[in-house]
């Protein structure tokens, strides 16, 4: 569930599609969006089984560890863009903000906390041309959360 005033609208991000934008200026340490409705946790395993073009396997993504979630609904989260630089940190499942995010601007998090360990993401970011890949879920856990210990200092 978005938290903040926002609208989705088309991203900045070259070839990123839709994104969101904040509406109102947001304060650093926010809660940007928590997670909700997830009524079920799949492990890799069980995602890399199902079909490639299933809504499972094309919208889930990792909560914690092994296991990740999925919407069968396409929610407005599912538009959060990639960025090696991002305004927002992704952690355990909710979004807070990772620095003060003026009104308009694209809210963007970092894939790598989101994909499986070493999966290498479809496209490339669009400032450094690099792969986005997959951290361990140690390695993710422990930047995500010296991130937001640094964020309420």
């Amino acid at each position: 569930m978005i938290m903040i005033d926002y609208e989705v609208k088309h991203s900045l991000i070259n070839k990123a599609g839709m994104g969101i934008f904040a509406l109102k200026d947001v304060a650093r340490g926010t809660v940007v969006s928590a997670p909700d409705q997830i009524d079920k946790l799949y492990r890799i395993e069980e995602i890399n089984r199902m079909p490639q073009d299933s809504v499972e396997y094309q919208s889930c993504v990792r909560w914690f560890e092994e296991y990740y979630s999925f919407s069968n609904k396409w929610s407005d989260e599912c538009y959060y863009n990639h960025s090696f630089e991002p305004n927002c940190l992704w952690h355990l499942g909710f979004v807070f903000s990772a620095r003060a995010i003026a009104a308009g601007e694209e809210i963007t998090v970092d894939y790598s906390h989101l994909l499986e360990e070493g999966e290498k993401s479809m496209f490339r970011d669009s400032k450094t041309g690099e792969h986005v890949v997959g951290l361990n879920f140690r390695e993710a856990i422990r930047r995500s959360a010296e991130k937001l210990v640094e964020i309420y200092k």
